[in-house]
């Protein structure tokens, strides 16, 4: 299984990888993520769209606005980074933040995970079509920036969940979803070029081919995340957001960005030059089960945990709850075969609190009605 060699690998002799000389273990947990319902794992979305009028939240409103002026001040300082350093620029950027966080960069960060759980409550609880498209409309627009500057998950992964949206209101038709399998592949391809990494594509049939090519570096991560050891923090902090903000307020100790993130620890311990000039070597949940649950078998197990609660949460026996948090994670949720549970506990996290709150909400409301009687 290859990829393209980078300036990360090359100097480590990671050119080229293939099974050969991995355990049994290790290529079943790996394959086993392709079985999408040997755990009950179900990607279509029952529930209809509400298409009712419904008036318009004002704290949603207000809080879209926010989101709104919040990313055009950030796009604008990640574009002069992308101008000044390429592709990598974004990732300085990220860097920069994490290390030397202002308050606009810390409310940017929230704004994300935020705007996934509007989503969410539009599509299950809201169900205002206004709200909505403006959700969608921003969203979109989010992941056309990135796309432009080069980084193609998020785009492709938002377009993805809105032909999701679309079947529910549309038969479904295997040659649509072939044609548009084919064009999301090729536009990832253009794409790519946009990252100025110097290469070249020679027709169609290559730029599918290095498609699939270069999604070996998906599965190569799992193995080489298996040859590092890392901080226990960061297994904590991926789990439970806020873990590293606990730490330092008890322990006094400021942690770095090695300490709590597999990210950026792995592409260190590979090529600390590298890293230290914004490229990067990305994540998988593959990693994330490998570490926090152990081993090979800690995949399967992971895995197996993961697909019993998203075929849960889509199934028709999930309440509005499970649907709101499947709806809210749902983007996010489809990159995570490159990206870190860190990406969708934050907002897990927020689902969380809202449920609570309407419960909450709920029990009064009904308390009240039963004193009236």
């Amino acid at each position: 299984m290859g990829f393209l060699s980078s300036d990360i690998l090359s100097s480590n002799d990671y050119n080229y990888w293939t099974f050969i000389s991995t355990s049994s273990v290790f290529v079943f947990s790996i394959f086993s993520v392709f079985v999408k319902n040997i755990f009950g794992i179900d990607y279509r979305f029952h529930k209809p769209m509400n298409n009712g009028h419904v008036k318009k939240n004002p704290v949603v409103s207000l809080l879209l606005f926010f989101i709104s002026v919040l990313t055009a001040f950030v796009f604008v300082e990640i574009f002069e980074f992308t101008i000044r350093y390429g592709y990598v620029g974004i990732y300085l950027y990220n860097m920069q933040m994490a290390e030397n966080p202002t308050l606009i960069g810390k409310l940017y960060f929230y704004s994300g995970s935020l705007l996934y759980l509007l989503l969410g409550y539009s599509l299950v609880f809201s169900c205002n079509k206004c709200e909505l498209k403006i959700i969608l409309s921003l969203v979109l627009i989010k992941s056309i920036f990135l796309a432009v500057i080069g980084q193609r998950g998020p785009f492709l992964c938002s377009i993805l969940f809105m032909v999701l949206l679309y079947t529910q209101v549309r038969k479904n038709n295997l040659m649509k979803i072939g044609v548009l399998f084919v064009s999301l592949a090729l536009l990832a391809q253009v794409l790519n070029l946009l990252r100025g990494t110097g290469q070249e594509i020679n027709g169609i049939f290559d730029a599918f081919s290095r498609f699939f090519y270069e999604q070996g570096i998906s599965f190569y991560i799992p193995y080489l995340s298996s040859q590092y050891s890392f901080p226990t923090i960061a297994s904590i902090q991926t789990l439970l957001p806020g873990t590293k903000f606990i730490y330092e307020t008890f322990s006094g100790d400021e942690l770095t960005l090695l300490d709590y993130n597999f990210t950026n620890a792995l592409t260190y311990y590979v090529n600390y030059k590298a890293y230290l000039e914004g490229a990067g070597l990305g994540w998988s949940v593959l990693s994330d089960f490998q570490k926090i649950i152990g081993g090979d078998f800690g995949i399967i197990i992971g895995m197996a945990a993961l697909g019993a609660f998203t075929g849960y949460c889509e199934s028709l026996r999930s309440g509005q709850n499970a649907k709101f948090l499947i709806y809210s994670i749902a983007i996010p949720f489809l990159f995570l075969p490159r990206a870190s549970m860190a990406s969708i506990t934050p907002i897990i996290l927020l689902c969380t609190i809202v449920i609570i709150f309407r419960e909450v909400s709920k029990i009064k409301t009904y308390g009240r009605k039963i004193n009236e009687r």
